[in-house]
């Protein structure tokens, strides 16, 4: 009996050591394995997508047009079926490339839902992008970003902003259509709320007998500011040039008074010596409103309050000052739903599509081909 527990014992102390060999054996193995996991998760971790000349322009095309979609980067920057490319490019700069890992140049907001499908997706310049552009000698950028504020924004804000966006980025484009008219300088609704133009008027009132009347105070920020150059080097002067105010119209505004105030104050505005003279110039102006949403019922309605405005306060003869005309937004072939896009072509500012006052034929915002 004593040889047999000695067996057993001999046994167990051999079983033990095996284990613990095998057991050492083990440890470098598994440190050699997490070692380069760690060294495998630290490359992709300091592993940033470093940005190309293209990814600058992009990033400049954010930062000029605040909030910035996939169609309108595509209208800026790439041939029409391109989508895919510009949309490849915004994801990476976004950080949201599973591919390509960079850094986030661009804060990216998904628009809320209106139909079946996929979101919109907006872009805006965050902190990265910020630095990037500072780094590489972009001038003038103070702006610093604040995804609150962009969170803050309802959707018809958004949307406003990406219809005024539409209007900027067509008359930036009219010279690939039209050679002889270049677009010089333009302002964007949130440059100009910046720099409002405070307006003070007398405003006759129409229905008292006395003739008397009230002064009146508006602030005016318009939607968008172009400033047009046309060349023609065979005639005496080589170079016209056309200023116009725009306001983009989404039906919203239902109240007559406000808008009759705002037409004459924009009536003030561009008397001689007024304001709109001091800020740019002598020079040929409009005032264009662009309605999307409403379609030619709310273009006559916008027309008749405008003459009324014109006759009551005796300003007939500034009729040439205004413009109207309206544009809708892009149907989705497949769905049939309606998209945020505007169905707006740069030929939009050269062709017989604008509305005087009093006046039933179209006519052209800019000048004639």
């Amino acid at each position: 009996m004593p040889d047999l527990f000695e067996k057993d014992r001999a046994l167990i102390f051999f079983a033990k050591e095996q284990t613990m060999v095998e057991n050492q054996m083990e440890i470098p193995m598994k440190s050699a394995a997490t070692a380069q996991s760690l060294k495998k998760r630290g490359k992709q971790a300091h592993m940033h997508y470093e940005p190309t000349e293209l990814d600058y322009e992009i990033l400049t095309y954010v930062k000029e047009y605040y909030l910035l979609s996939t169609w309108q980067l595509v209208n800026l920057h790439y041939a029409k079926g391109s989508k895919t490319r510009a949309s490849t490019k915004l994801q990476i700069l976004s950080g949201q490339s599973q591919k390509t890992p960079a850094k986030v140049y661009l804060y990216r907001e998904a628009l809320e839902r209106k139909a079946p499908g996929n979101p919109t997706f907006v872009y805006c310049l965050a902190t990265c992008g910020l630095s990037y552009l500072r780094r590489n000698g972009y001038p003038n950028l103070t702006r610093r970003f604040r995804p609150c504020e962009t969170r803050g924004l309802s959707y018809l804000h958004k949307l406003h902003c990406l219809n005024v966006n539409d209007i900027l980025i067509a008359a930036r484009n009219l010279s690939k259509v039209s050679p002889d008219i270049t677009l010089a300088q333009w302002r964007h609704d949130f440059d100009l709320q910046k720099i409002p133009a405070v307006v003070t008027f007398a405003r006759d009132l129409t229905t008292s007998y006395s003739g008397e009347s009230v002064q009146q105070t508006v602030r005016l920020v318009p939607d968008g500011m172009l400033d047009f150059r046309l060349r023609l080097y065979d005639a005496k002067v080589n170079e016209w040039r056309r200023v116009i105010l725009f306001e983009v119209d989404r039906g919203t505004e239902t109240n007559s008074k406000k808008f009759k105030e705002k037409i004459l104050a924009y009536i003030h505005y561009c008397l001689p010596e007024g304001g709109f003279e001091k800020r740019y110039g002598k020079t040929n102006k409009r005032i264009a409103y662009i309605v999307t949403r409403g379609g030619e019922k709310r273009l006559i309605m916008l027309r008749h309050w405008c003459e009324e405005v014109l006759r009551e306060q005796h300003f007939e003869q500034e009729q040439n000052l205004f413009r109207f005309t309206s544009i809708s937004q892009q149907t989705d072939q497949d769905t049939g739903s309606i998209r945020e896009e505007l169905a707006i072509s740069p030929t939009l500012f050269v062709q017989p599509v604008w509305y005087k006052p009093f006046e039933e034929e179209p006519d052209t915002l800019l000048w004639k081909p």
